[in-house]
This record gives C-alpha cells, sequence and structure tokens, in this order.
C-alpha cells in the first residue's frame, strides 16, 4: 500500500505540476509536430465529453476513490496489471477532481488532432482503463 500511496500521490504532482505551468506560462500555443501544447479547460469528463457535468463527475469520483482503495487493500487484484491500472485510475481521479473542486474546470493543454484536448490525469484514466482491461483481452487472444 505504501508503495501505491507513493506512485499515485507522485504522479498527481505530475499532474497538477503541470497544469500550474501551463496556466501561469503558456501565453500562446505552440506546435511540436503532431502535438500542440494550449491552454484551455474543460468542465465535462475526460476527452472533453459531457461538458458542464463537473458536480456529477466529482461525485462519482469521490465515490470512485474510497471503493479503489478498497480493491487494492483486501487484494481483489489478480493480475499485477490490474494493480498498476488502480494506481493510474485513482491519480487521473484525484488529479482531475483537484481542479474541479478549487478551480471549477479541468486544466487541459496537451492537444493532438482529432482528439480533444486532454491532460496527464485524463492519460492515466486512460492507460488505467487499458491495463485494467489488458488481463482479459490477452487471455482472450491466448485461446
Amino acid at each position: 500500500m505504501p508503495l501505491s500511496l507513493a506512485l499515485v500521490a507522485a504522479l498527481v504532482a505530475a499532474d497538477q505540476i503541470t497544469k500550474e505551468l501551463i496556466r501561469k506560462n503558456l501565453t500562446h500555443p505552440f506546435q511540436l509536430g503532431v502535438l500542440q501544447i494550449t491552454h484551455t479547460t474543460n468542465t465535462g469528463s475526460v476527452f472533453g465529453l459531457f461538458p458542464g457535468s463537473s458536480s456529477f463527475i466529482v461525485a462519482v469520483a469521490i465515490a470512485a476513490i474510497p471503493v479503489l482503495v478498497v480493491i487494492h487493500m483486501r487484494r481483489l487484484i489478480i493480475h499485477k496489471f490490474q494493480w498498476a491500472a488502480v494506481v493510474f485510475i485513482a491519480a487521473g481521479l484525484v488529479g482531475n477532481t483537484i481542479d474541479r473542486l478549487f478551480r471549477g474546470a479541468v486544466t487541459d493543454f496537451i492537444y493532438i488532432s482529432p482528439w480533444p484536448a486532454f491532460n496527464l490525469a485524463d492519460s492515466f484514466l486512460f492507460v488505467g482503463a487499458v491495463l485494467l482491461v489488458a488481463p482479459y483481452v490477452w487471455q482472450r487472444l491466448r485461446k
């Protein structure tokens, strides 16, 4: 548990630091190949879905975080990918919930066309979801 908590804290810190750097320092978007660094806000869910739903999303995140802790503490995780998934999902939920609670919207800054802008916490949620289902997909592919 201490390692998991340390990893979640490190990921949340990275998310919050990058968002703060964007908010304080980015005056104009700039391009790095297909990647554009920009500053936008999002009152919806991951990748801008369901705009204006911050209150609902905060409620879901606040309910989900203890569930993730219980899953982890009761060792309901059956595969190491799922352990990592819980860490990434918890970090993503916490990172974006901090923004919603203290800023009223999530700071997004990574833009790769054609997807909506996103941030590190969104990326953590995506990676966590992939890691969560990866053992099941792998098992199906091996049959």
